[in-house]
């Protein structure tokens, strides 16, 4: 049996666990720094990884036309 790995789907994770971490980063940097509501770093993390997710789009769209 044969496992095949896509690997547009694994850039779809990777982009997505990157941003979501460096939202994270910086929304607990803005909450030492600047004294922001710790609540931000939820829509940190959803404004990033919805980016991601746009970004992978655009990537993957490009790879598929290339095809």
């Amino acid at each position: 049996r044969r496992i095949q790995r896509d690997p547009l789907n694994s850039l779809k994770w990777g982009i997505l666990f990157v941003l979501g971490g460096v939202a994270v980063l910086l929304g607990n940097f803005l909450v030492q720094q600047f004294n922001v509501e710790p609540p931000v770093i939820i829509g940190m993390v959803c404004l990033f990884v919805g980016i991601g997710l746009v970004l992978f789009y655009t990537i993957a769209s490009k790879k598929i036309d290339q095809q």
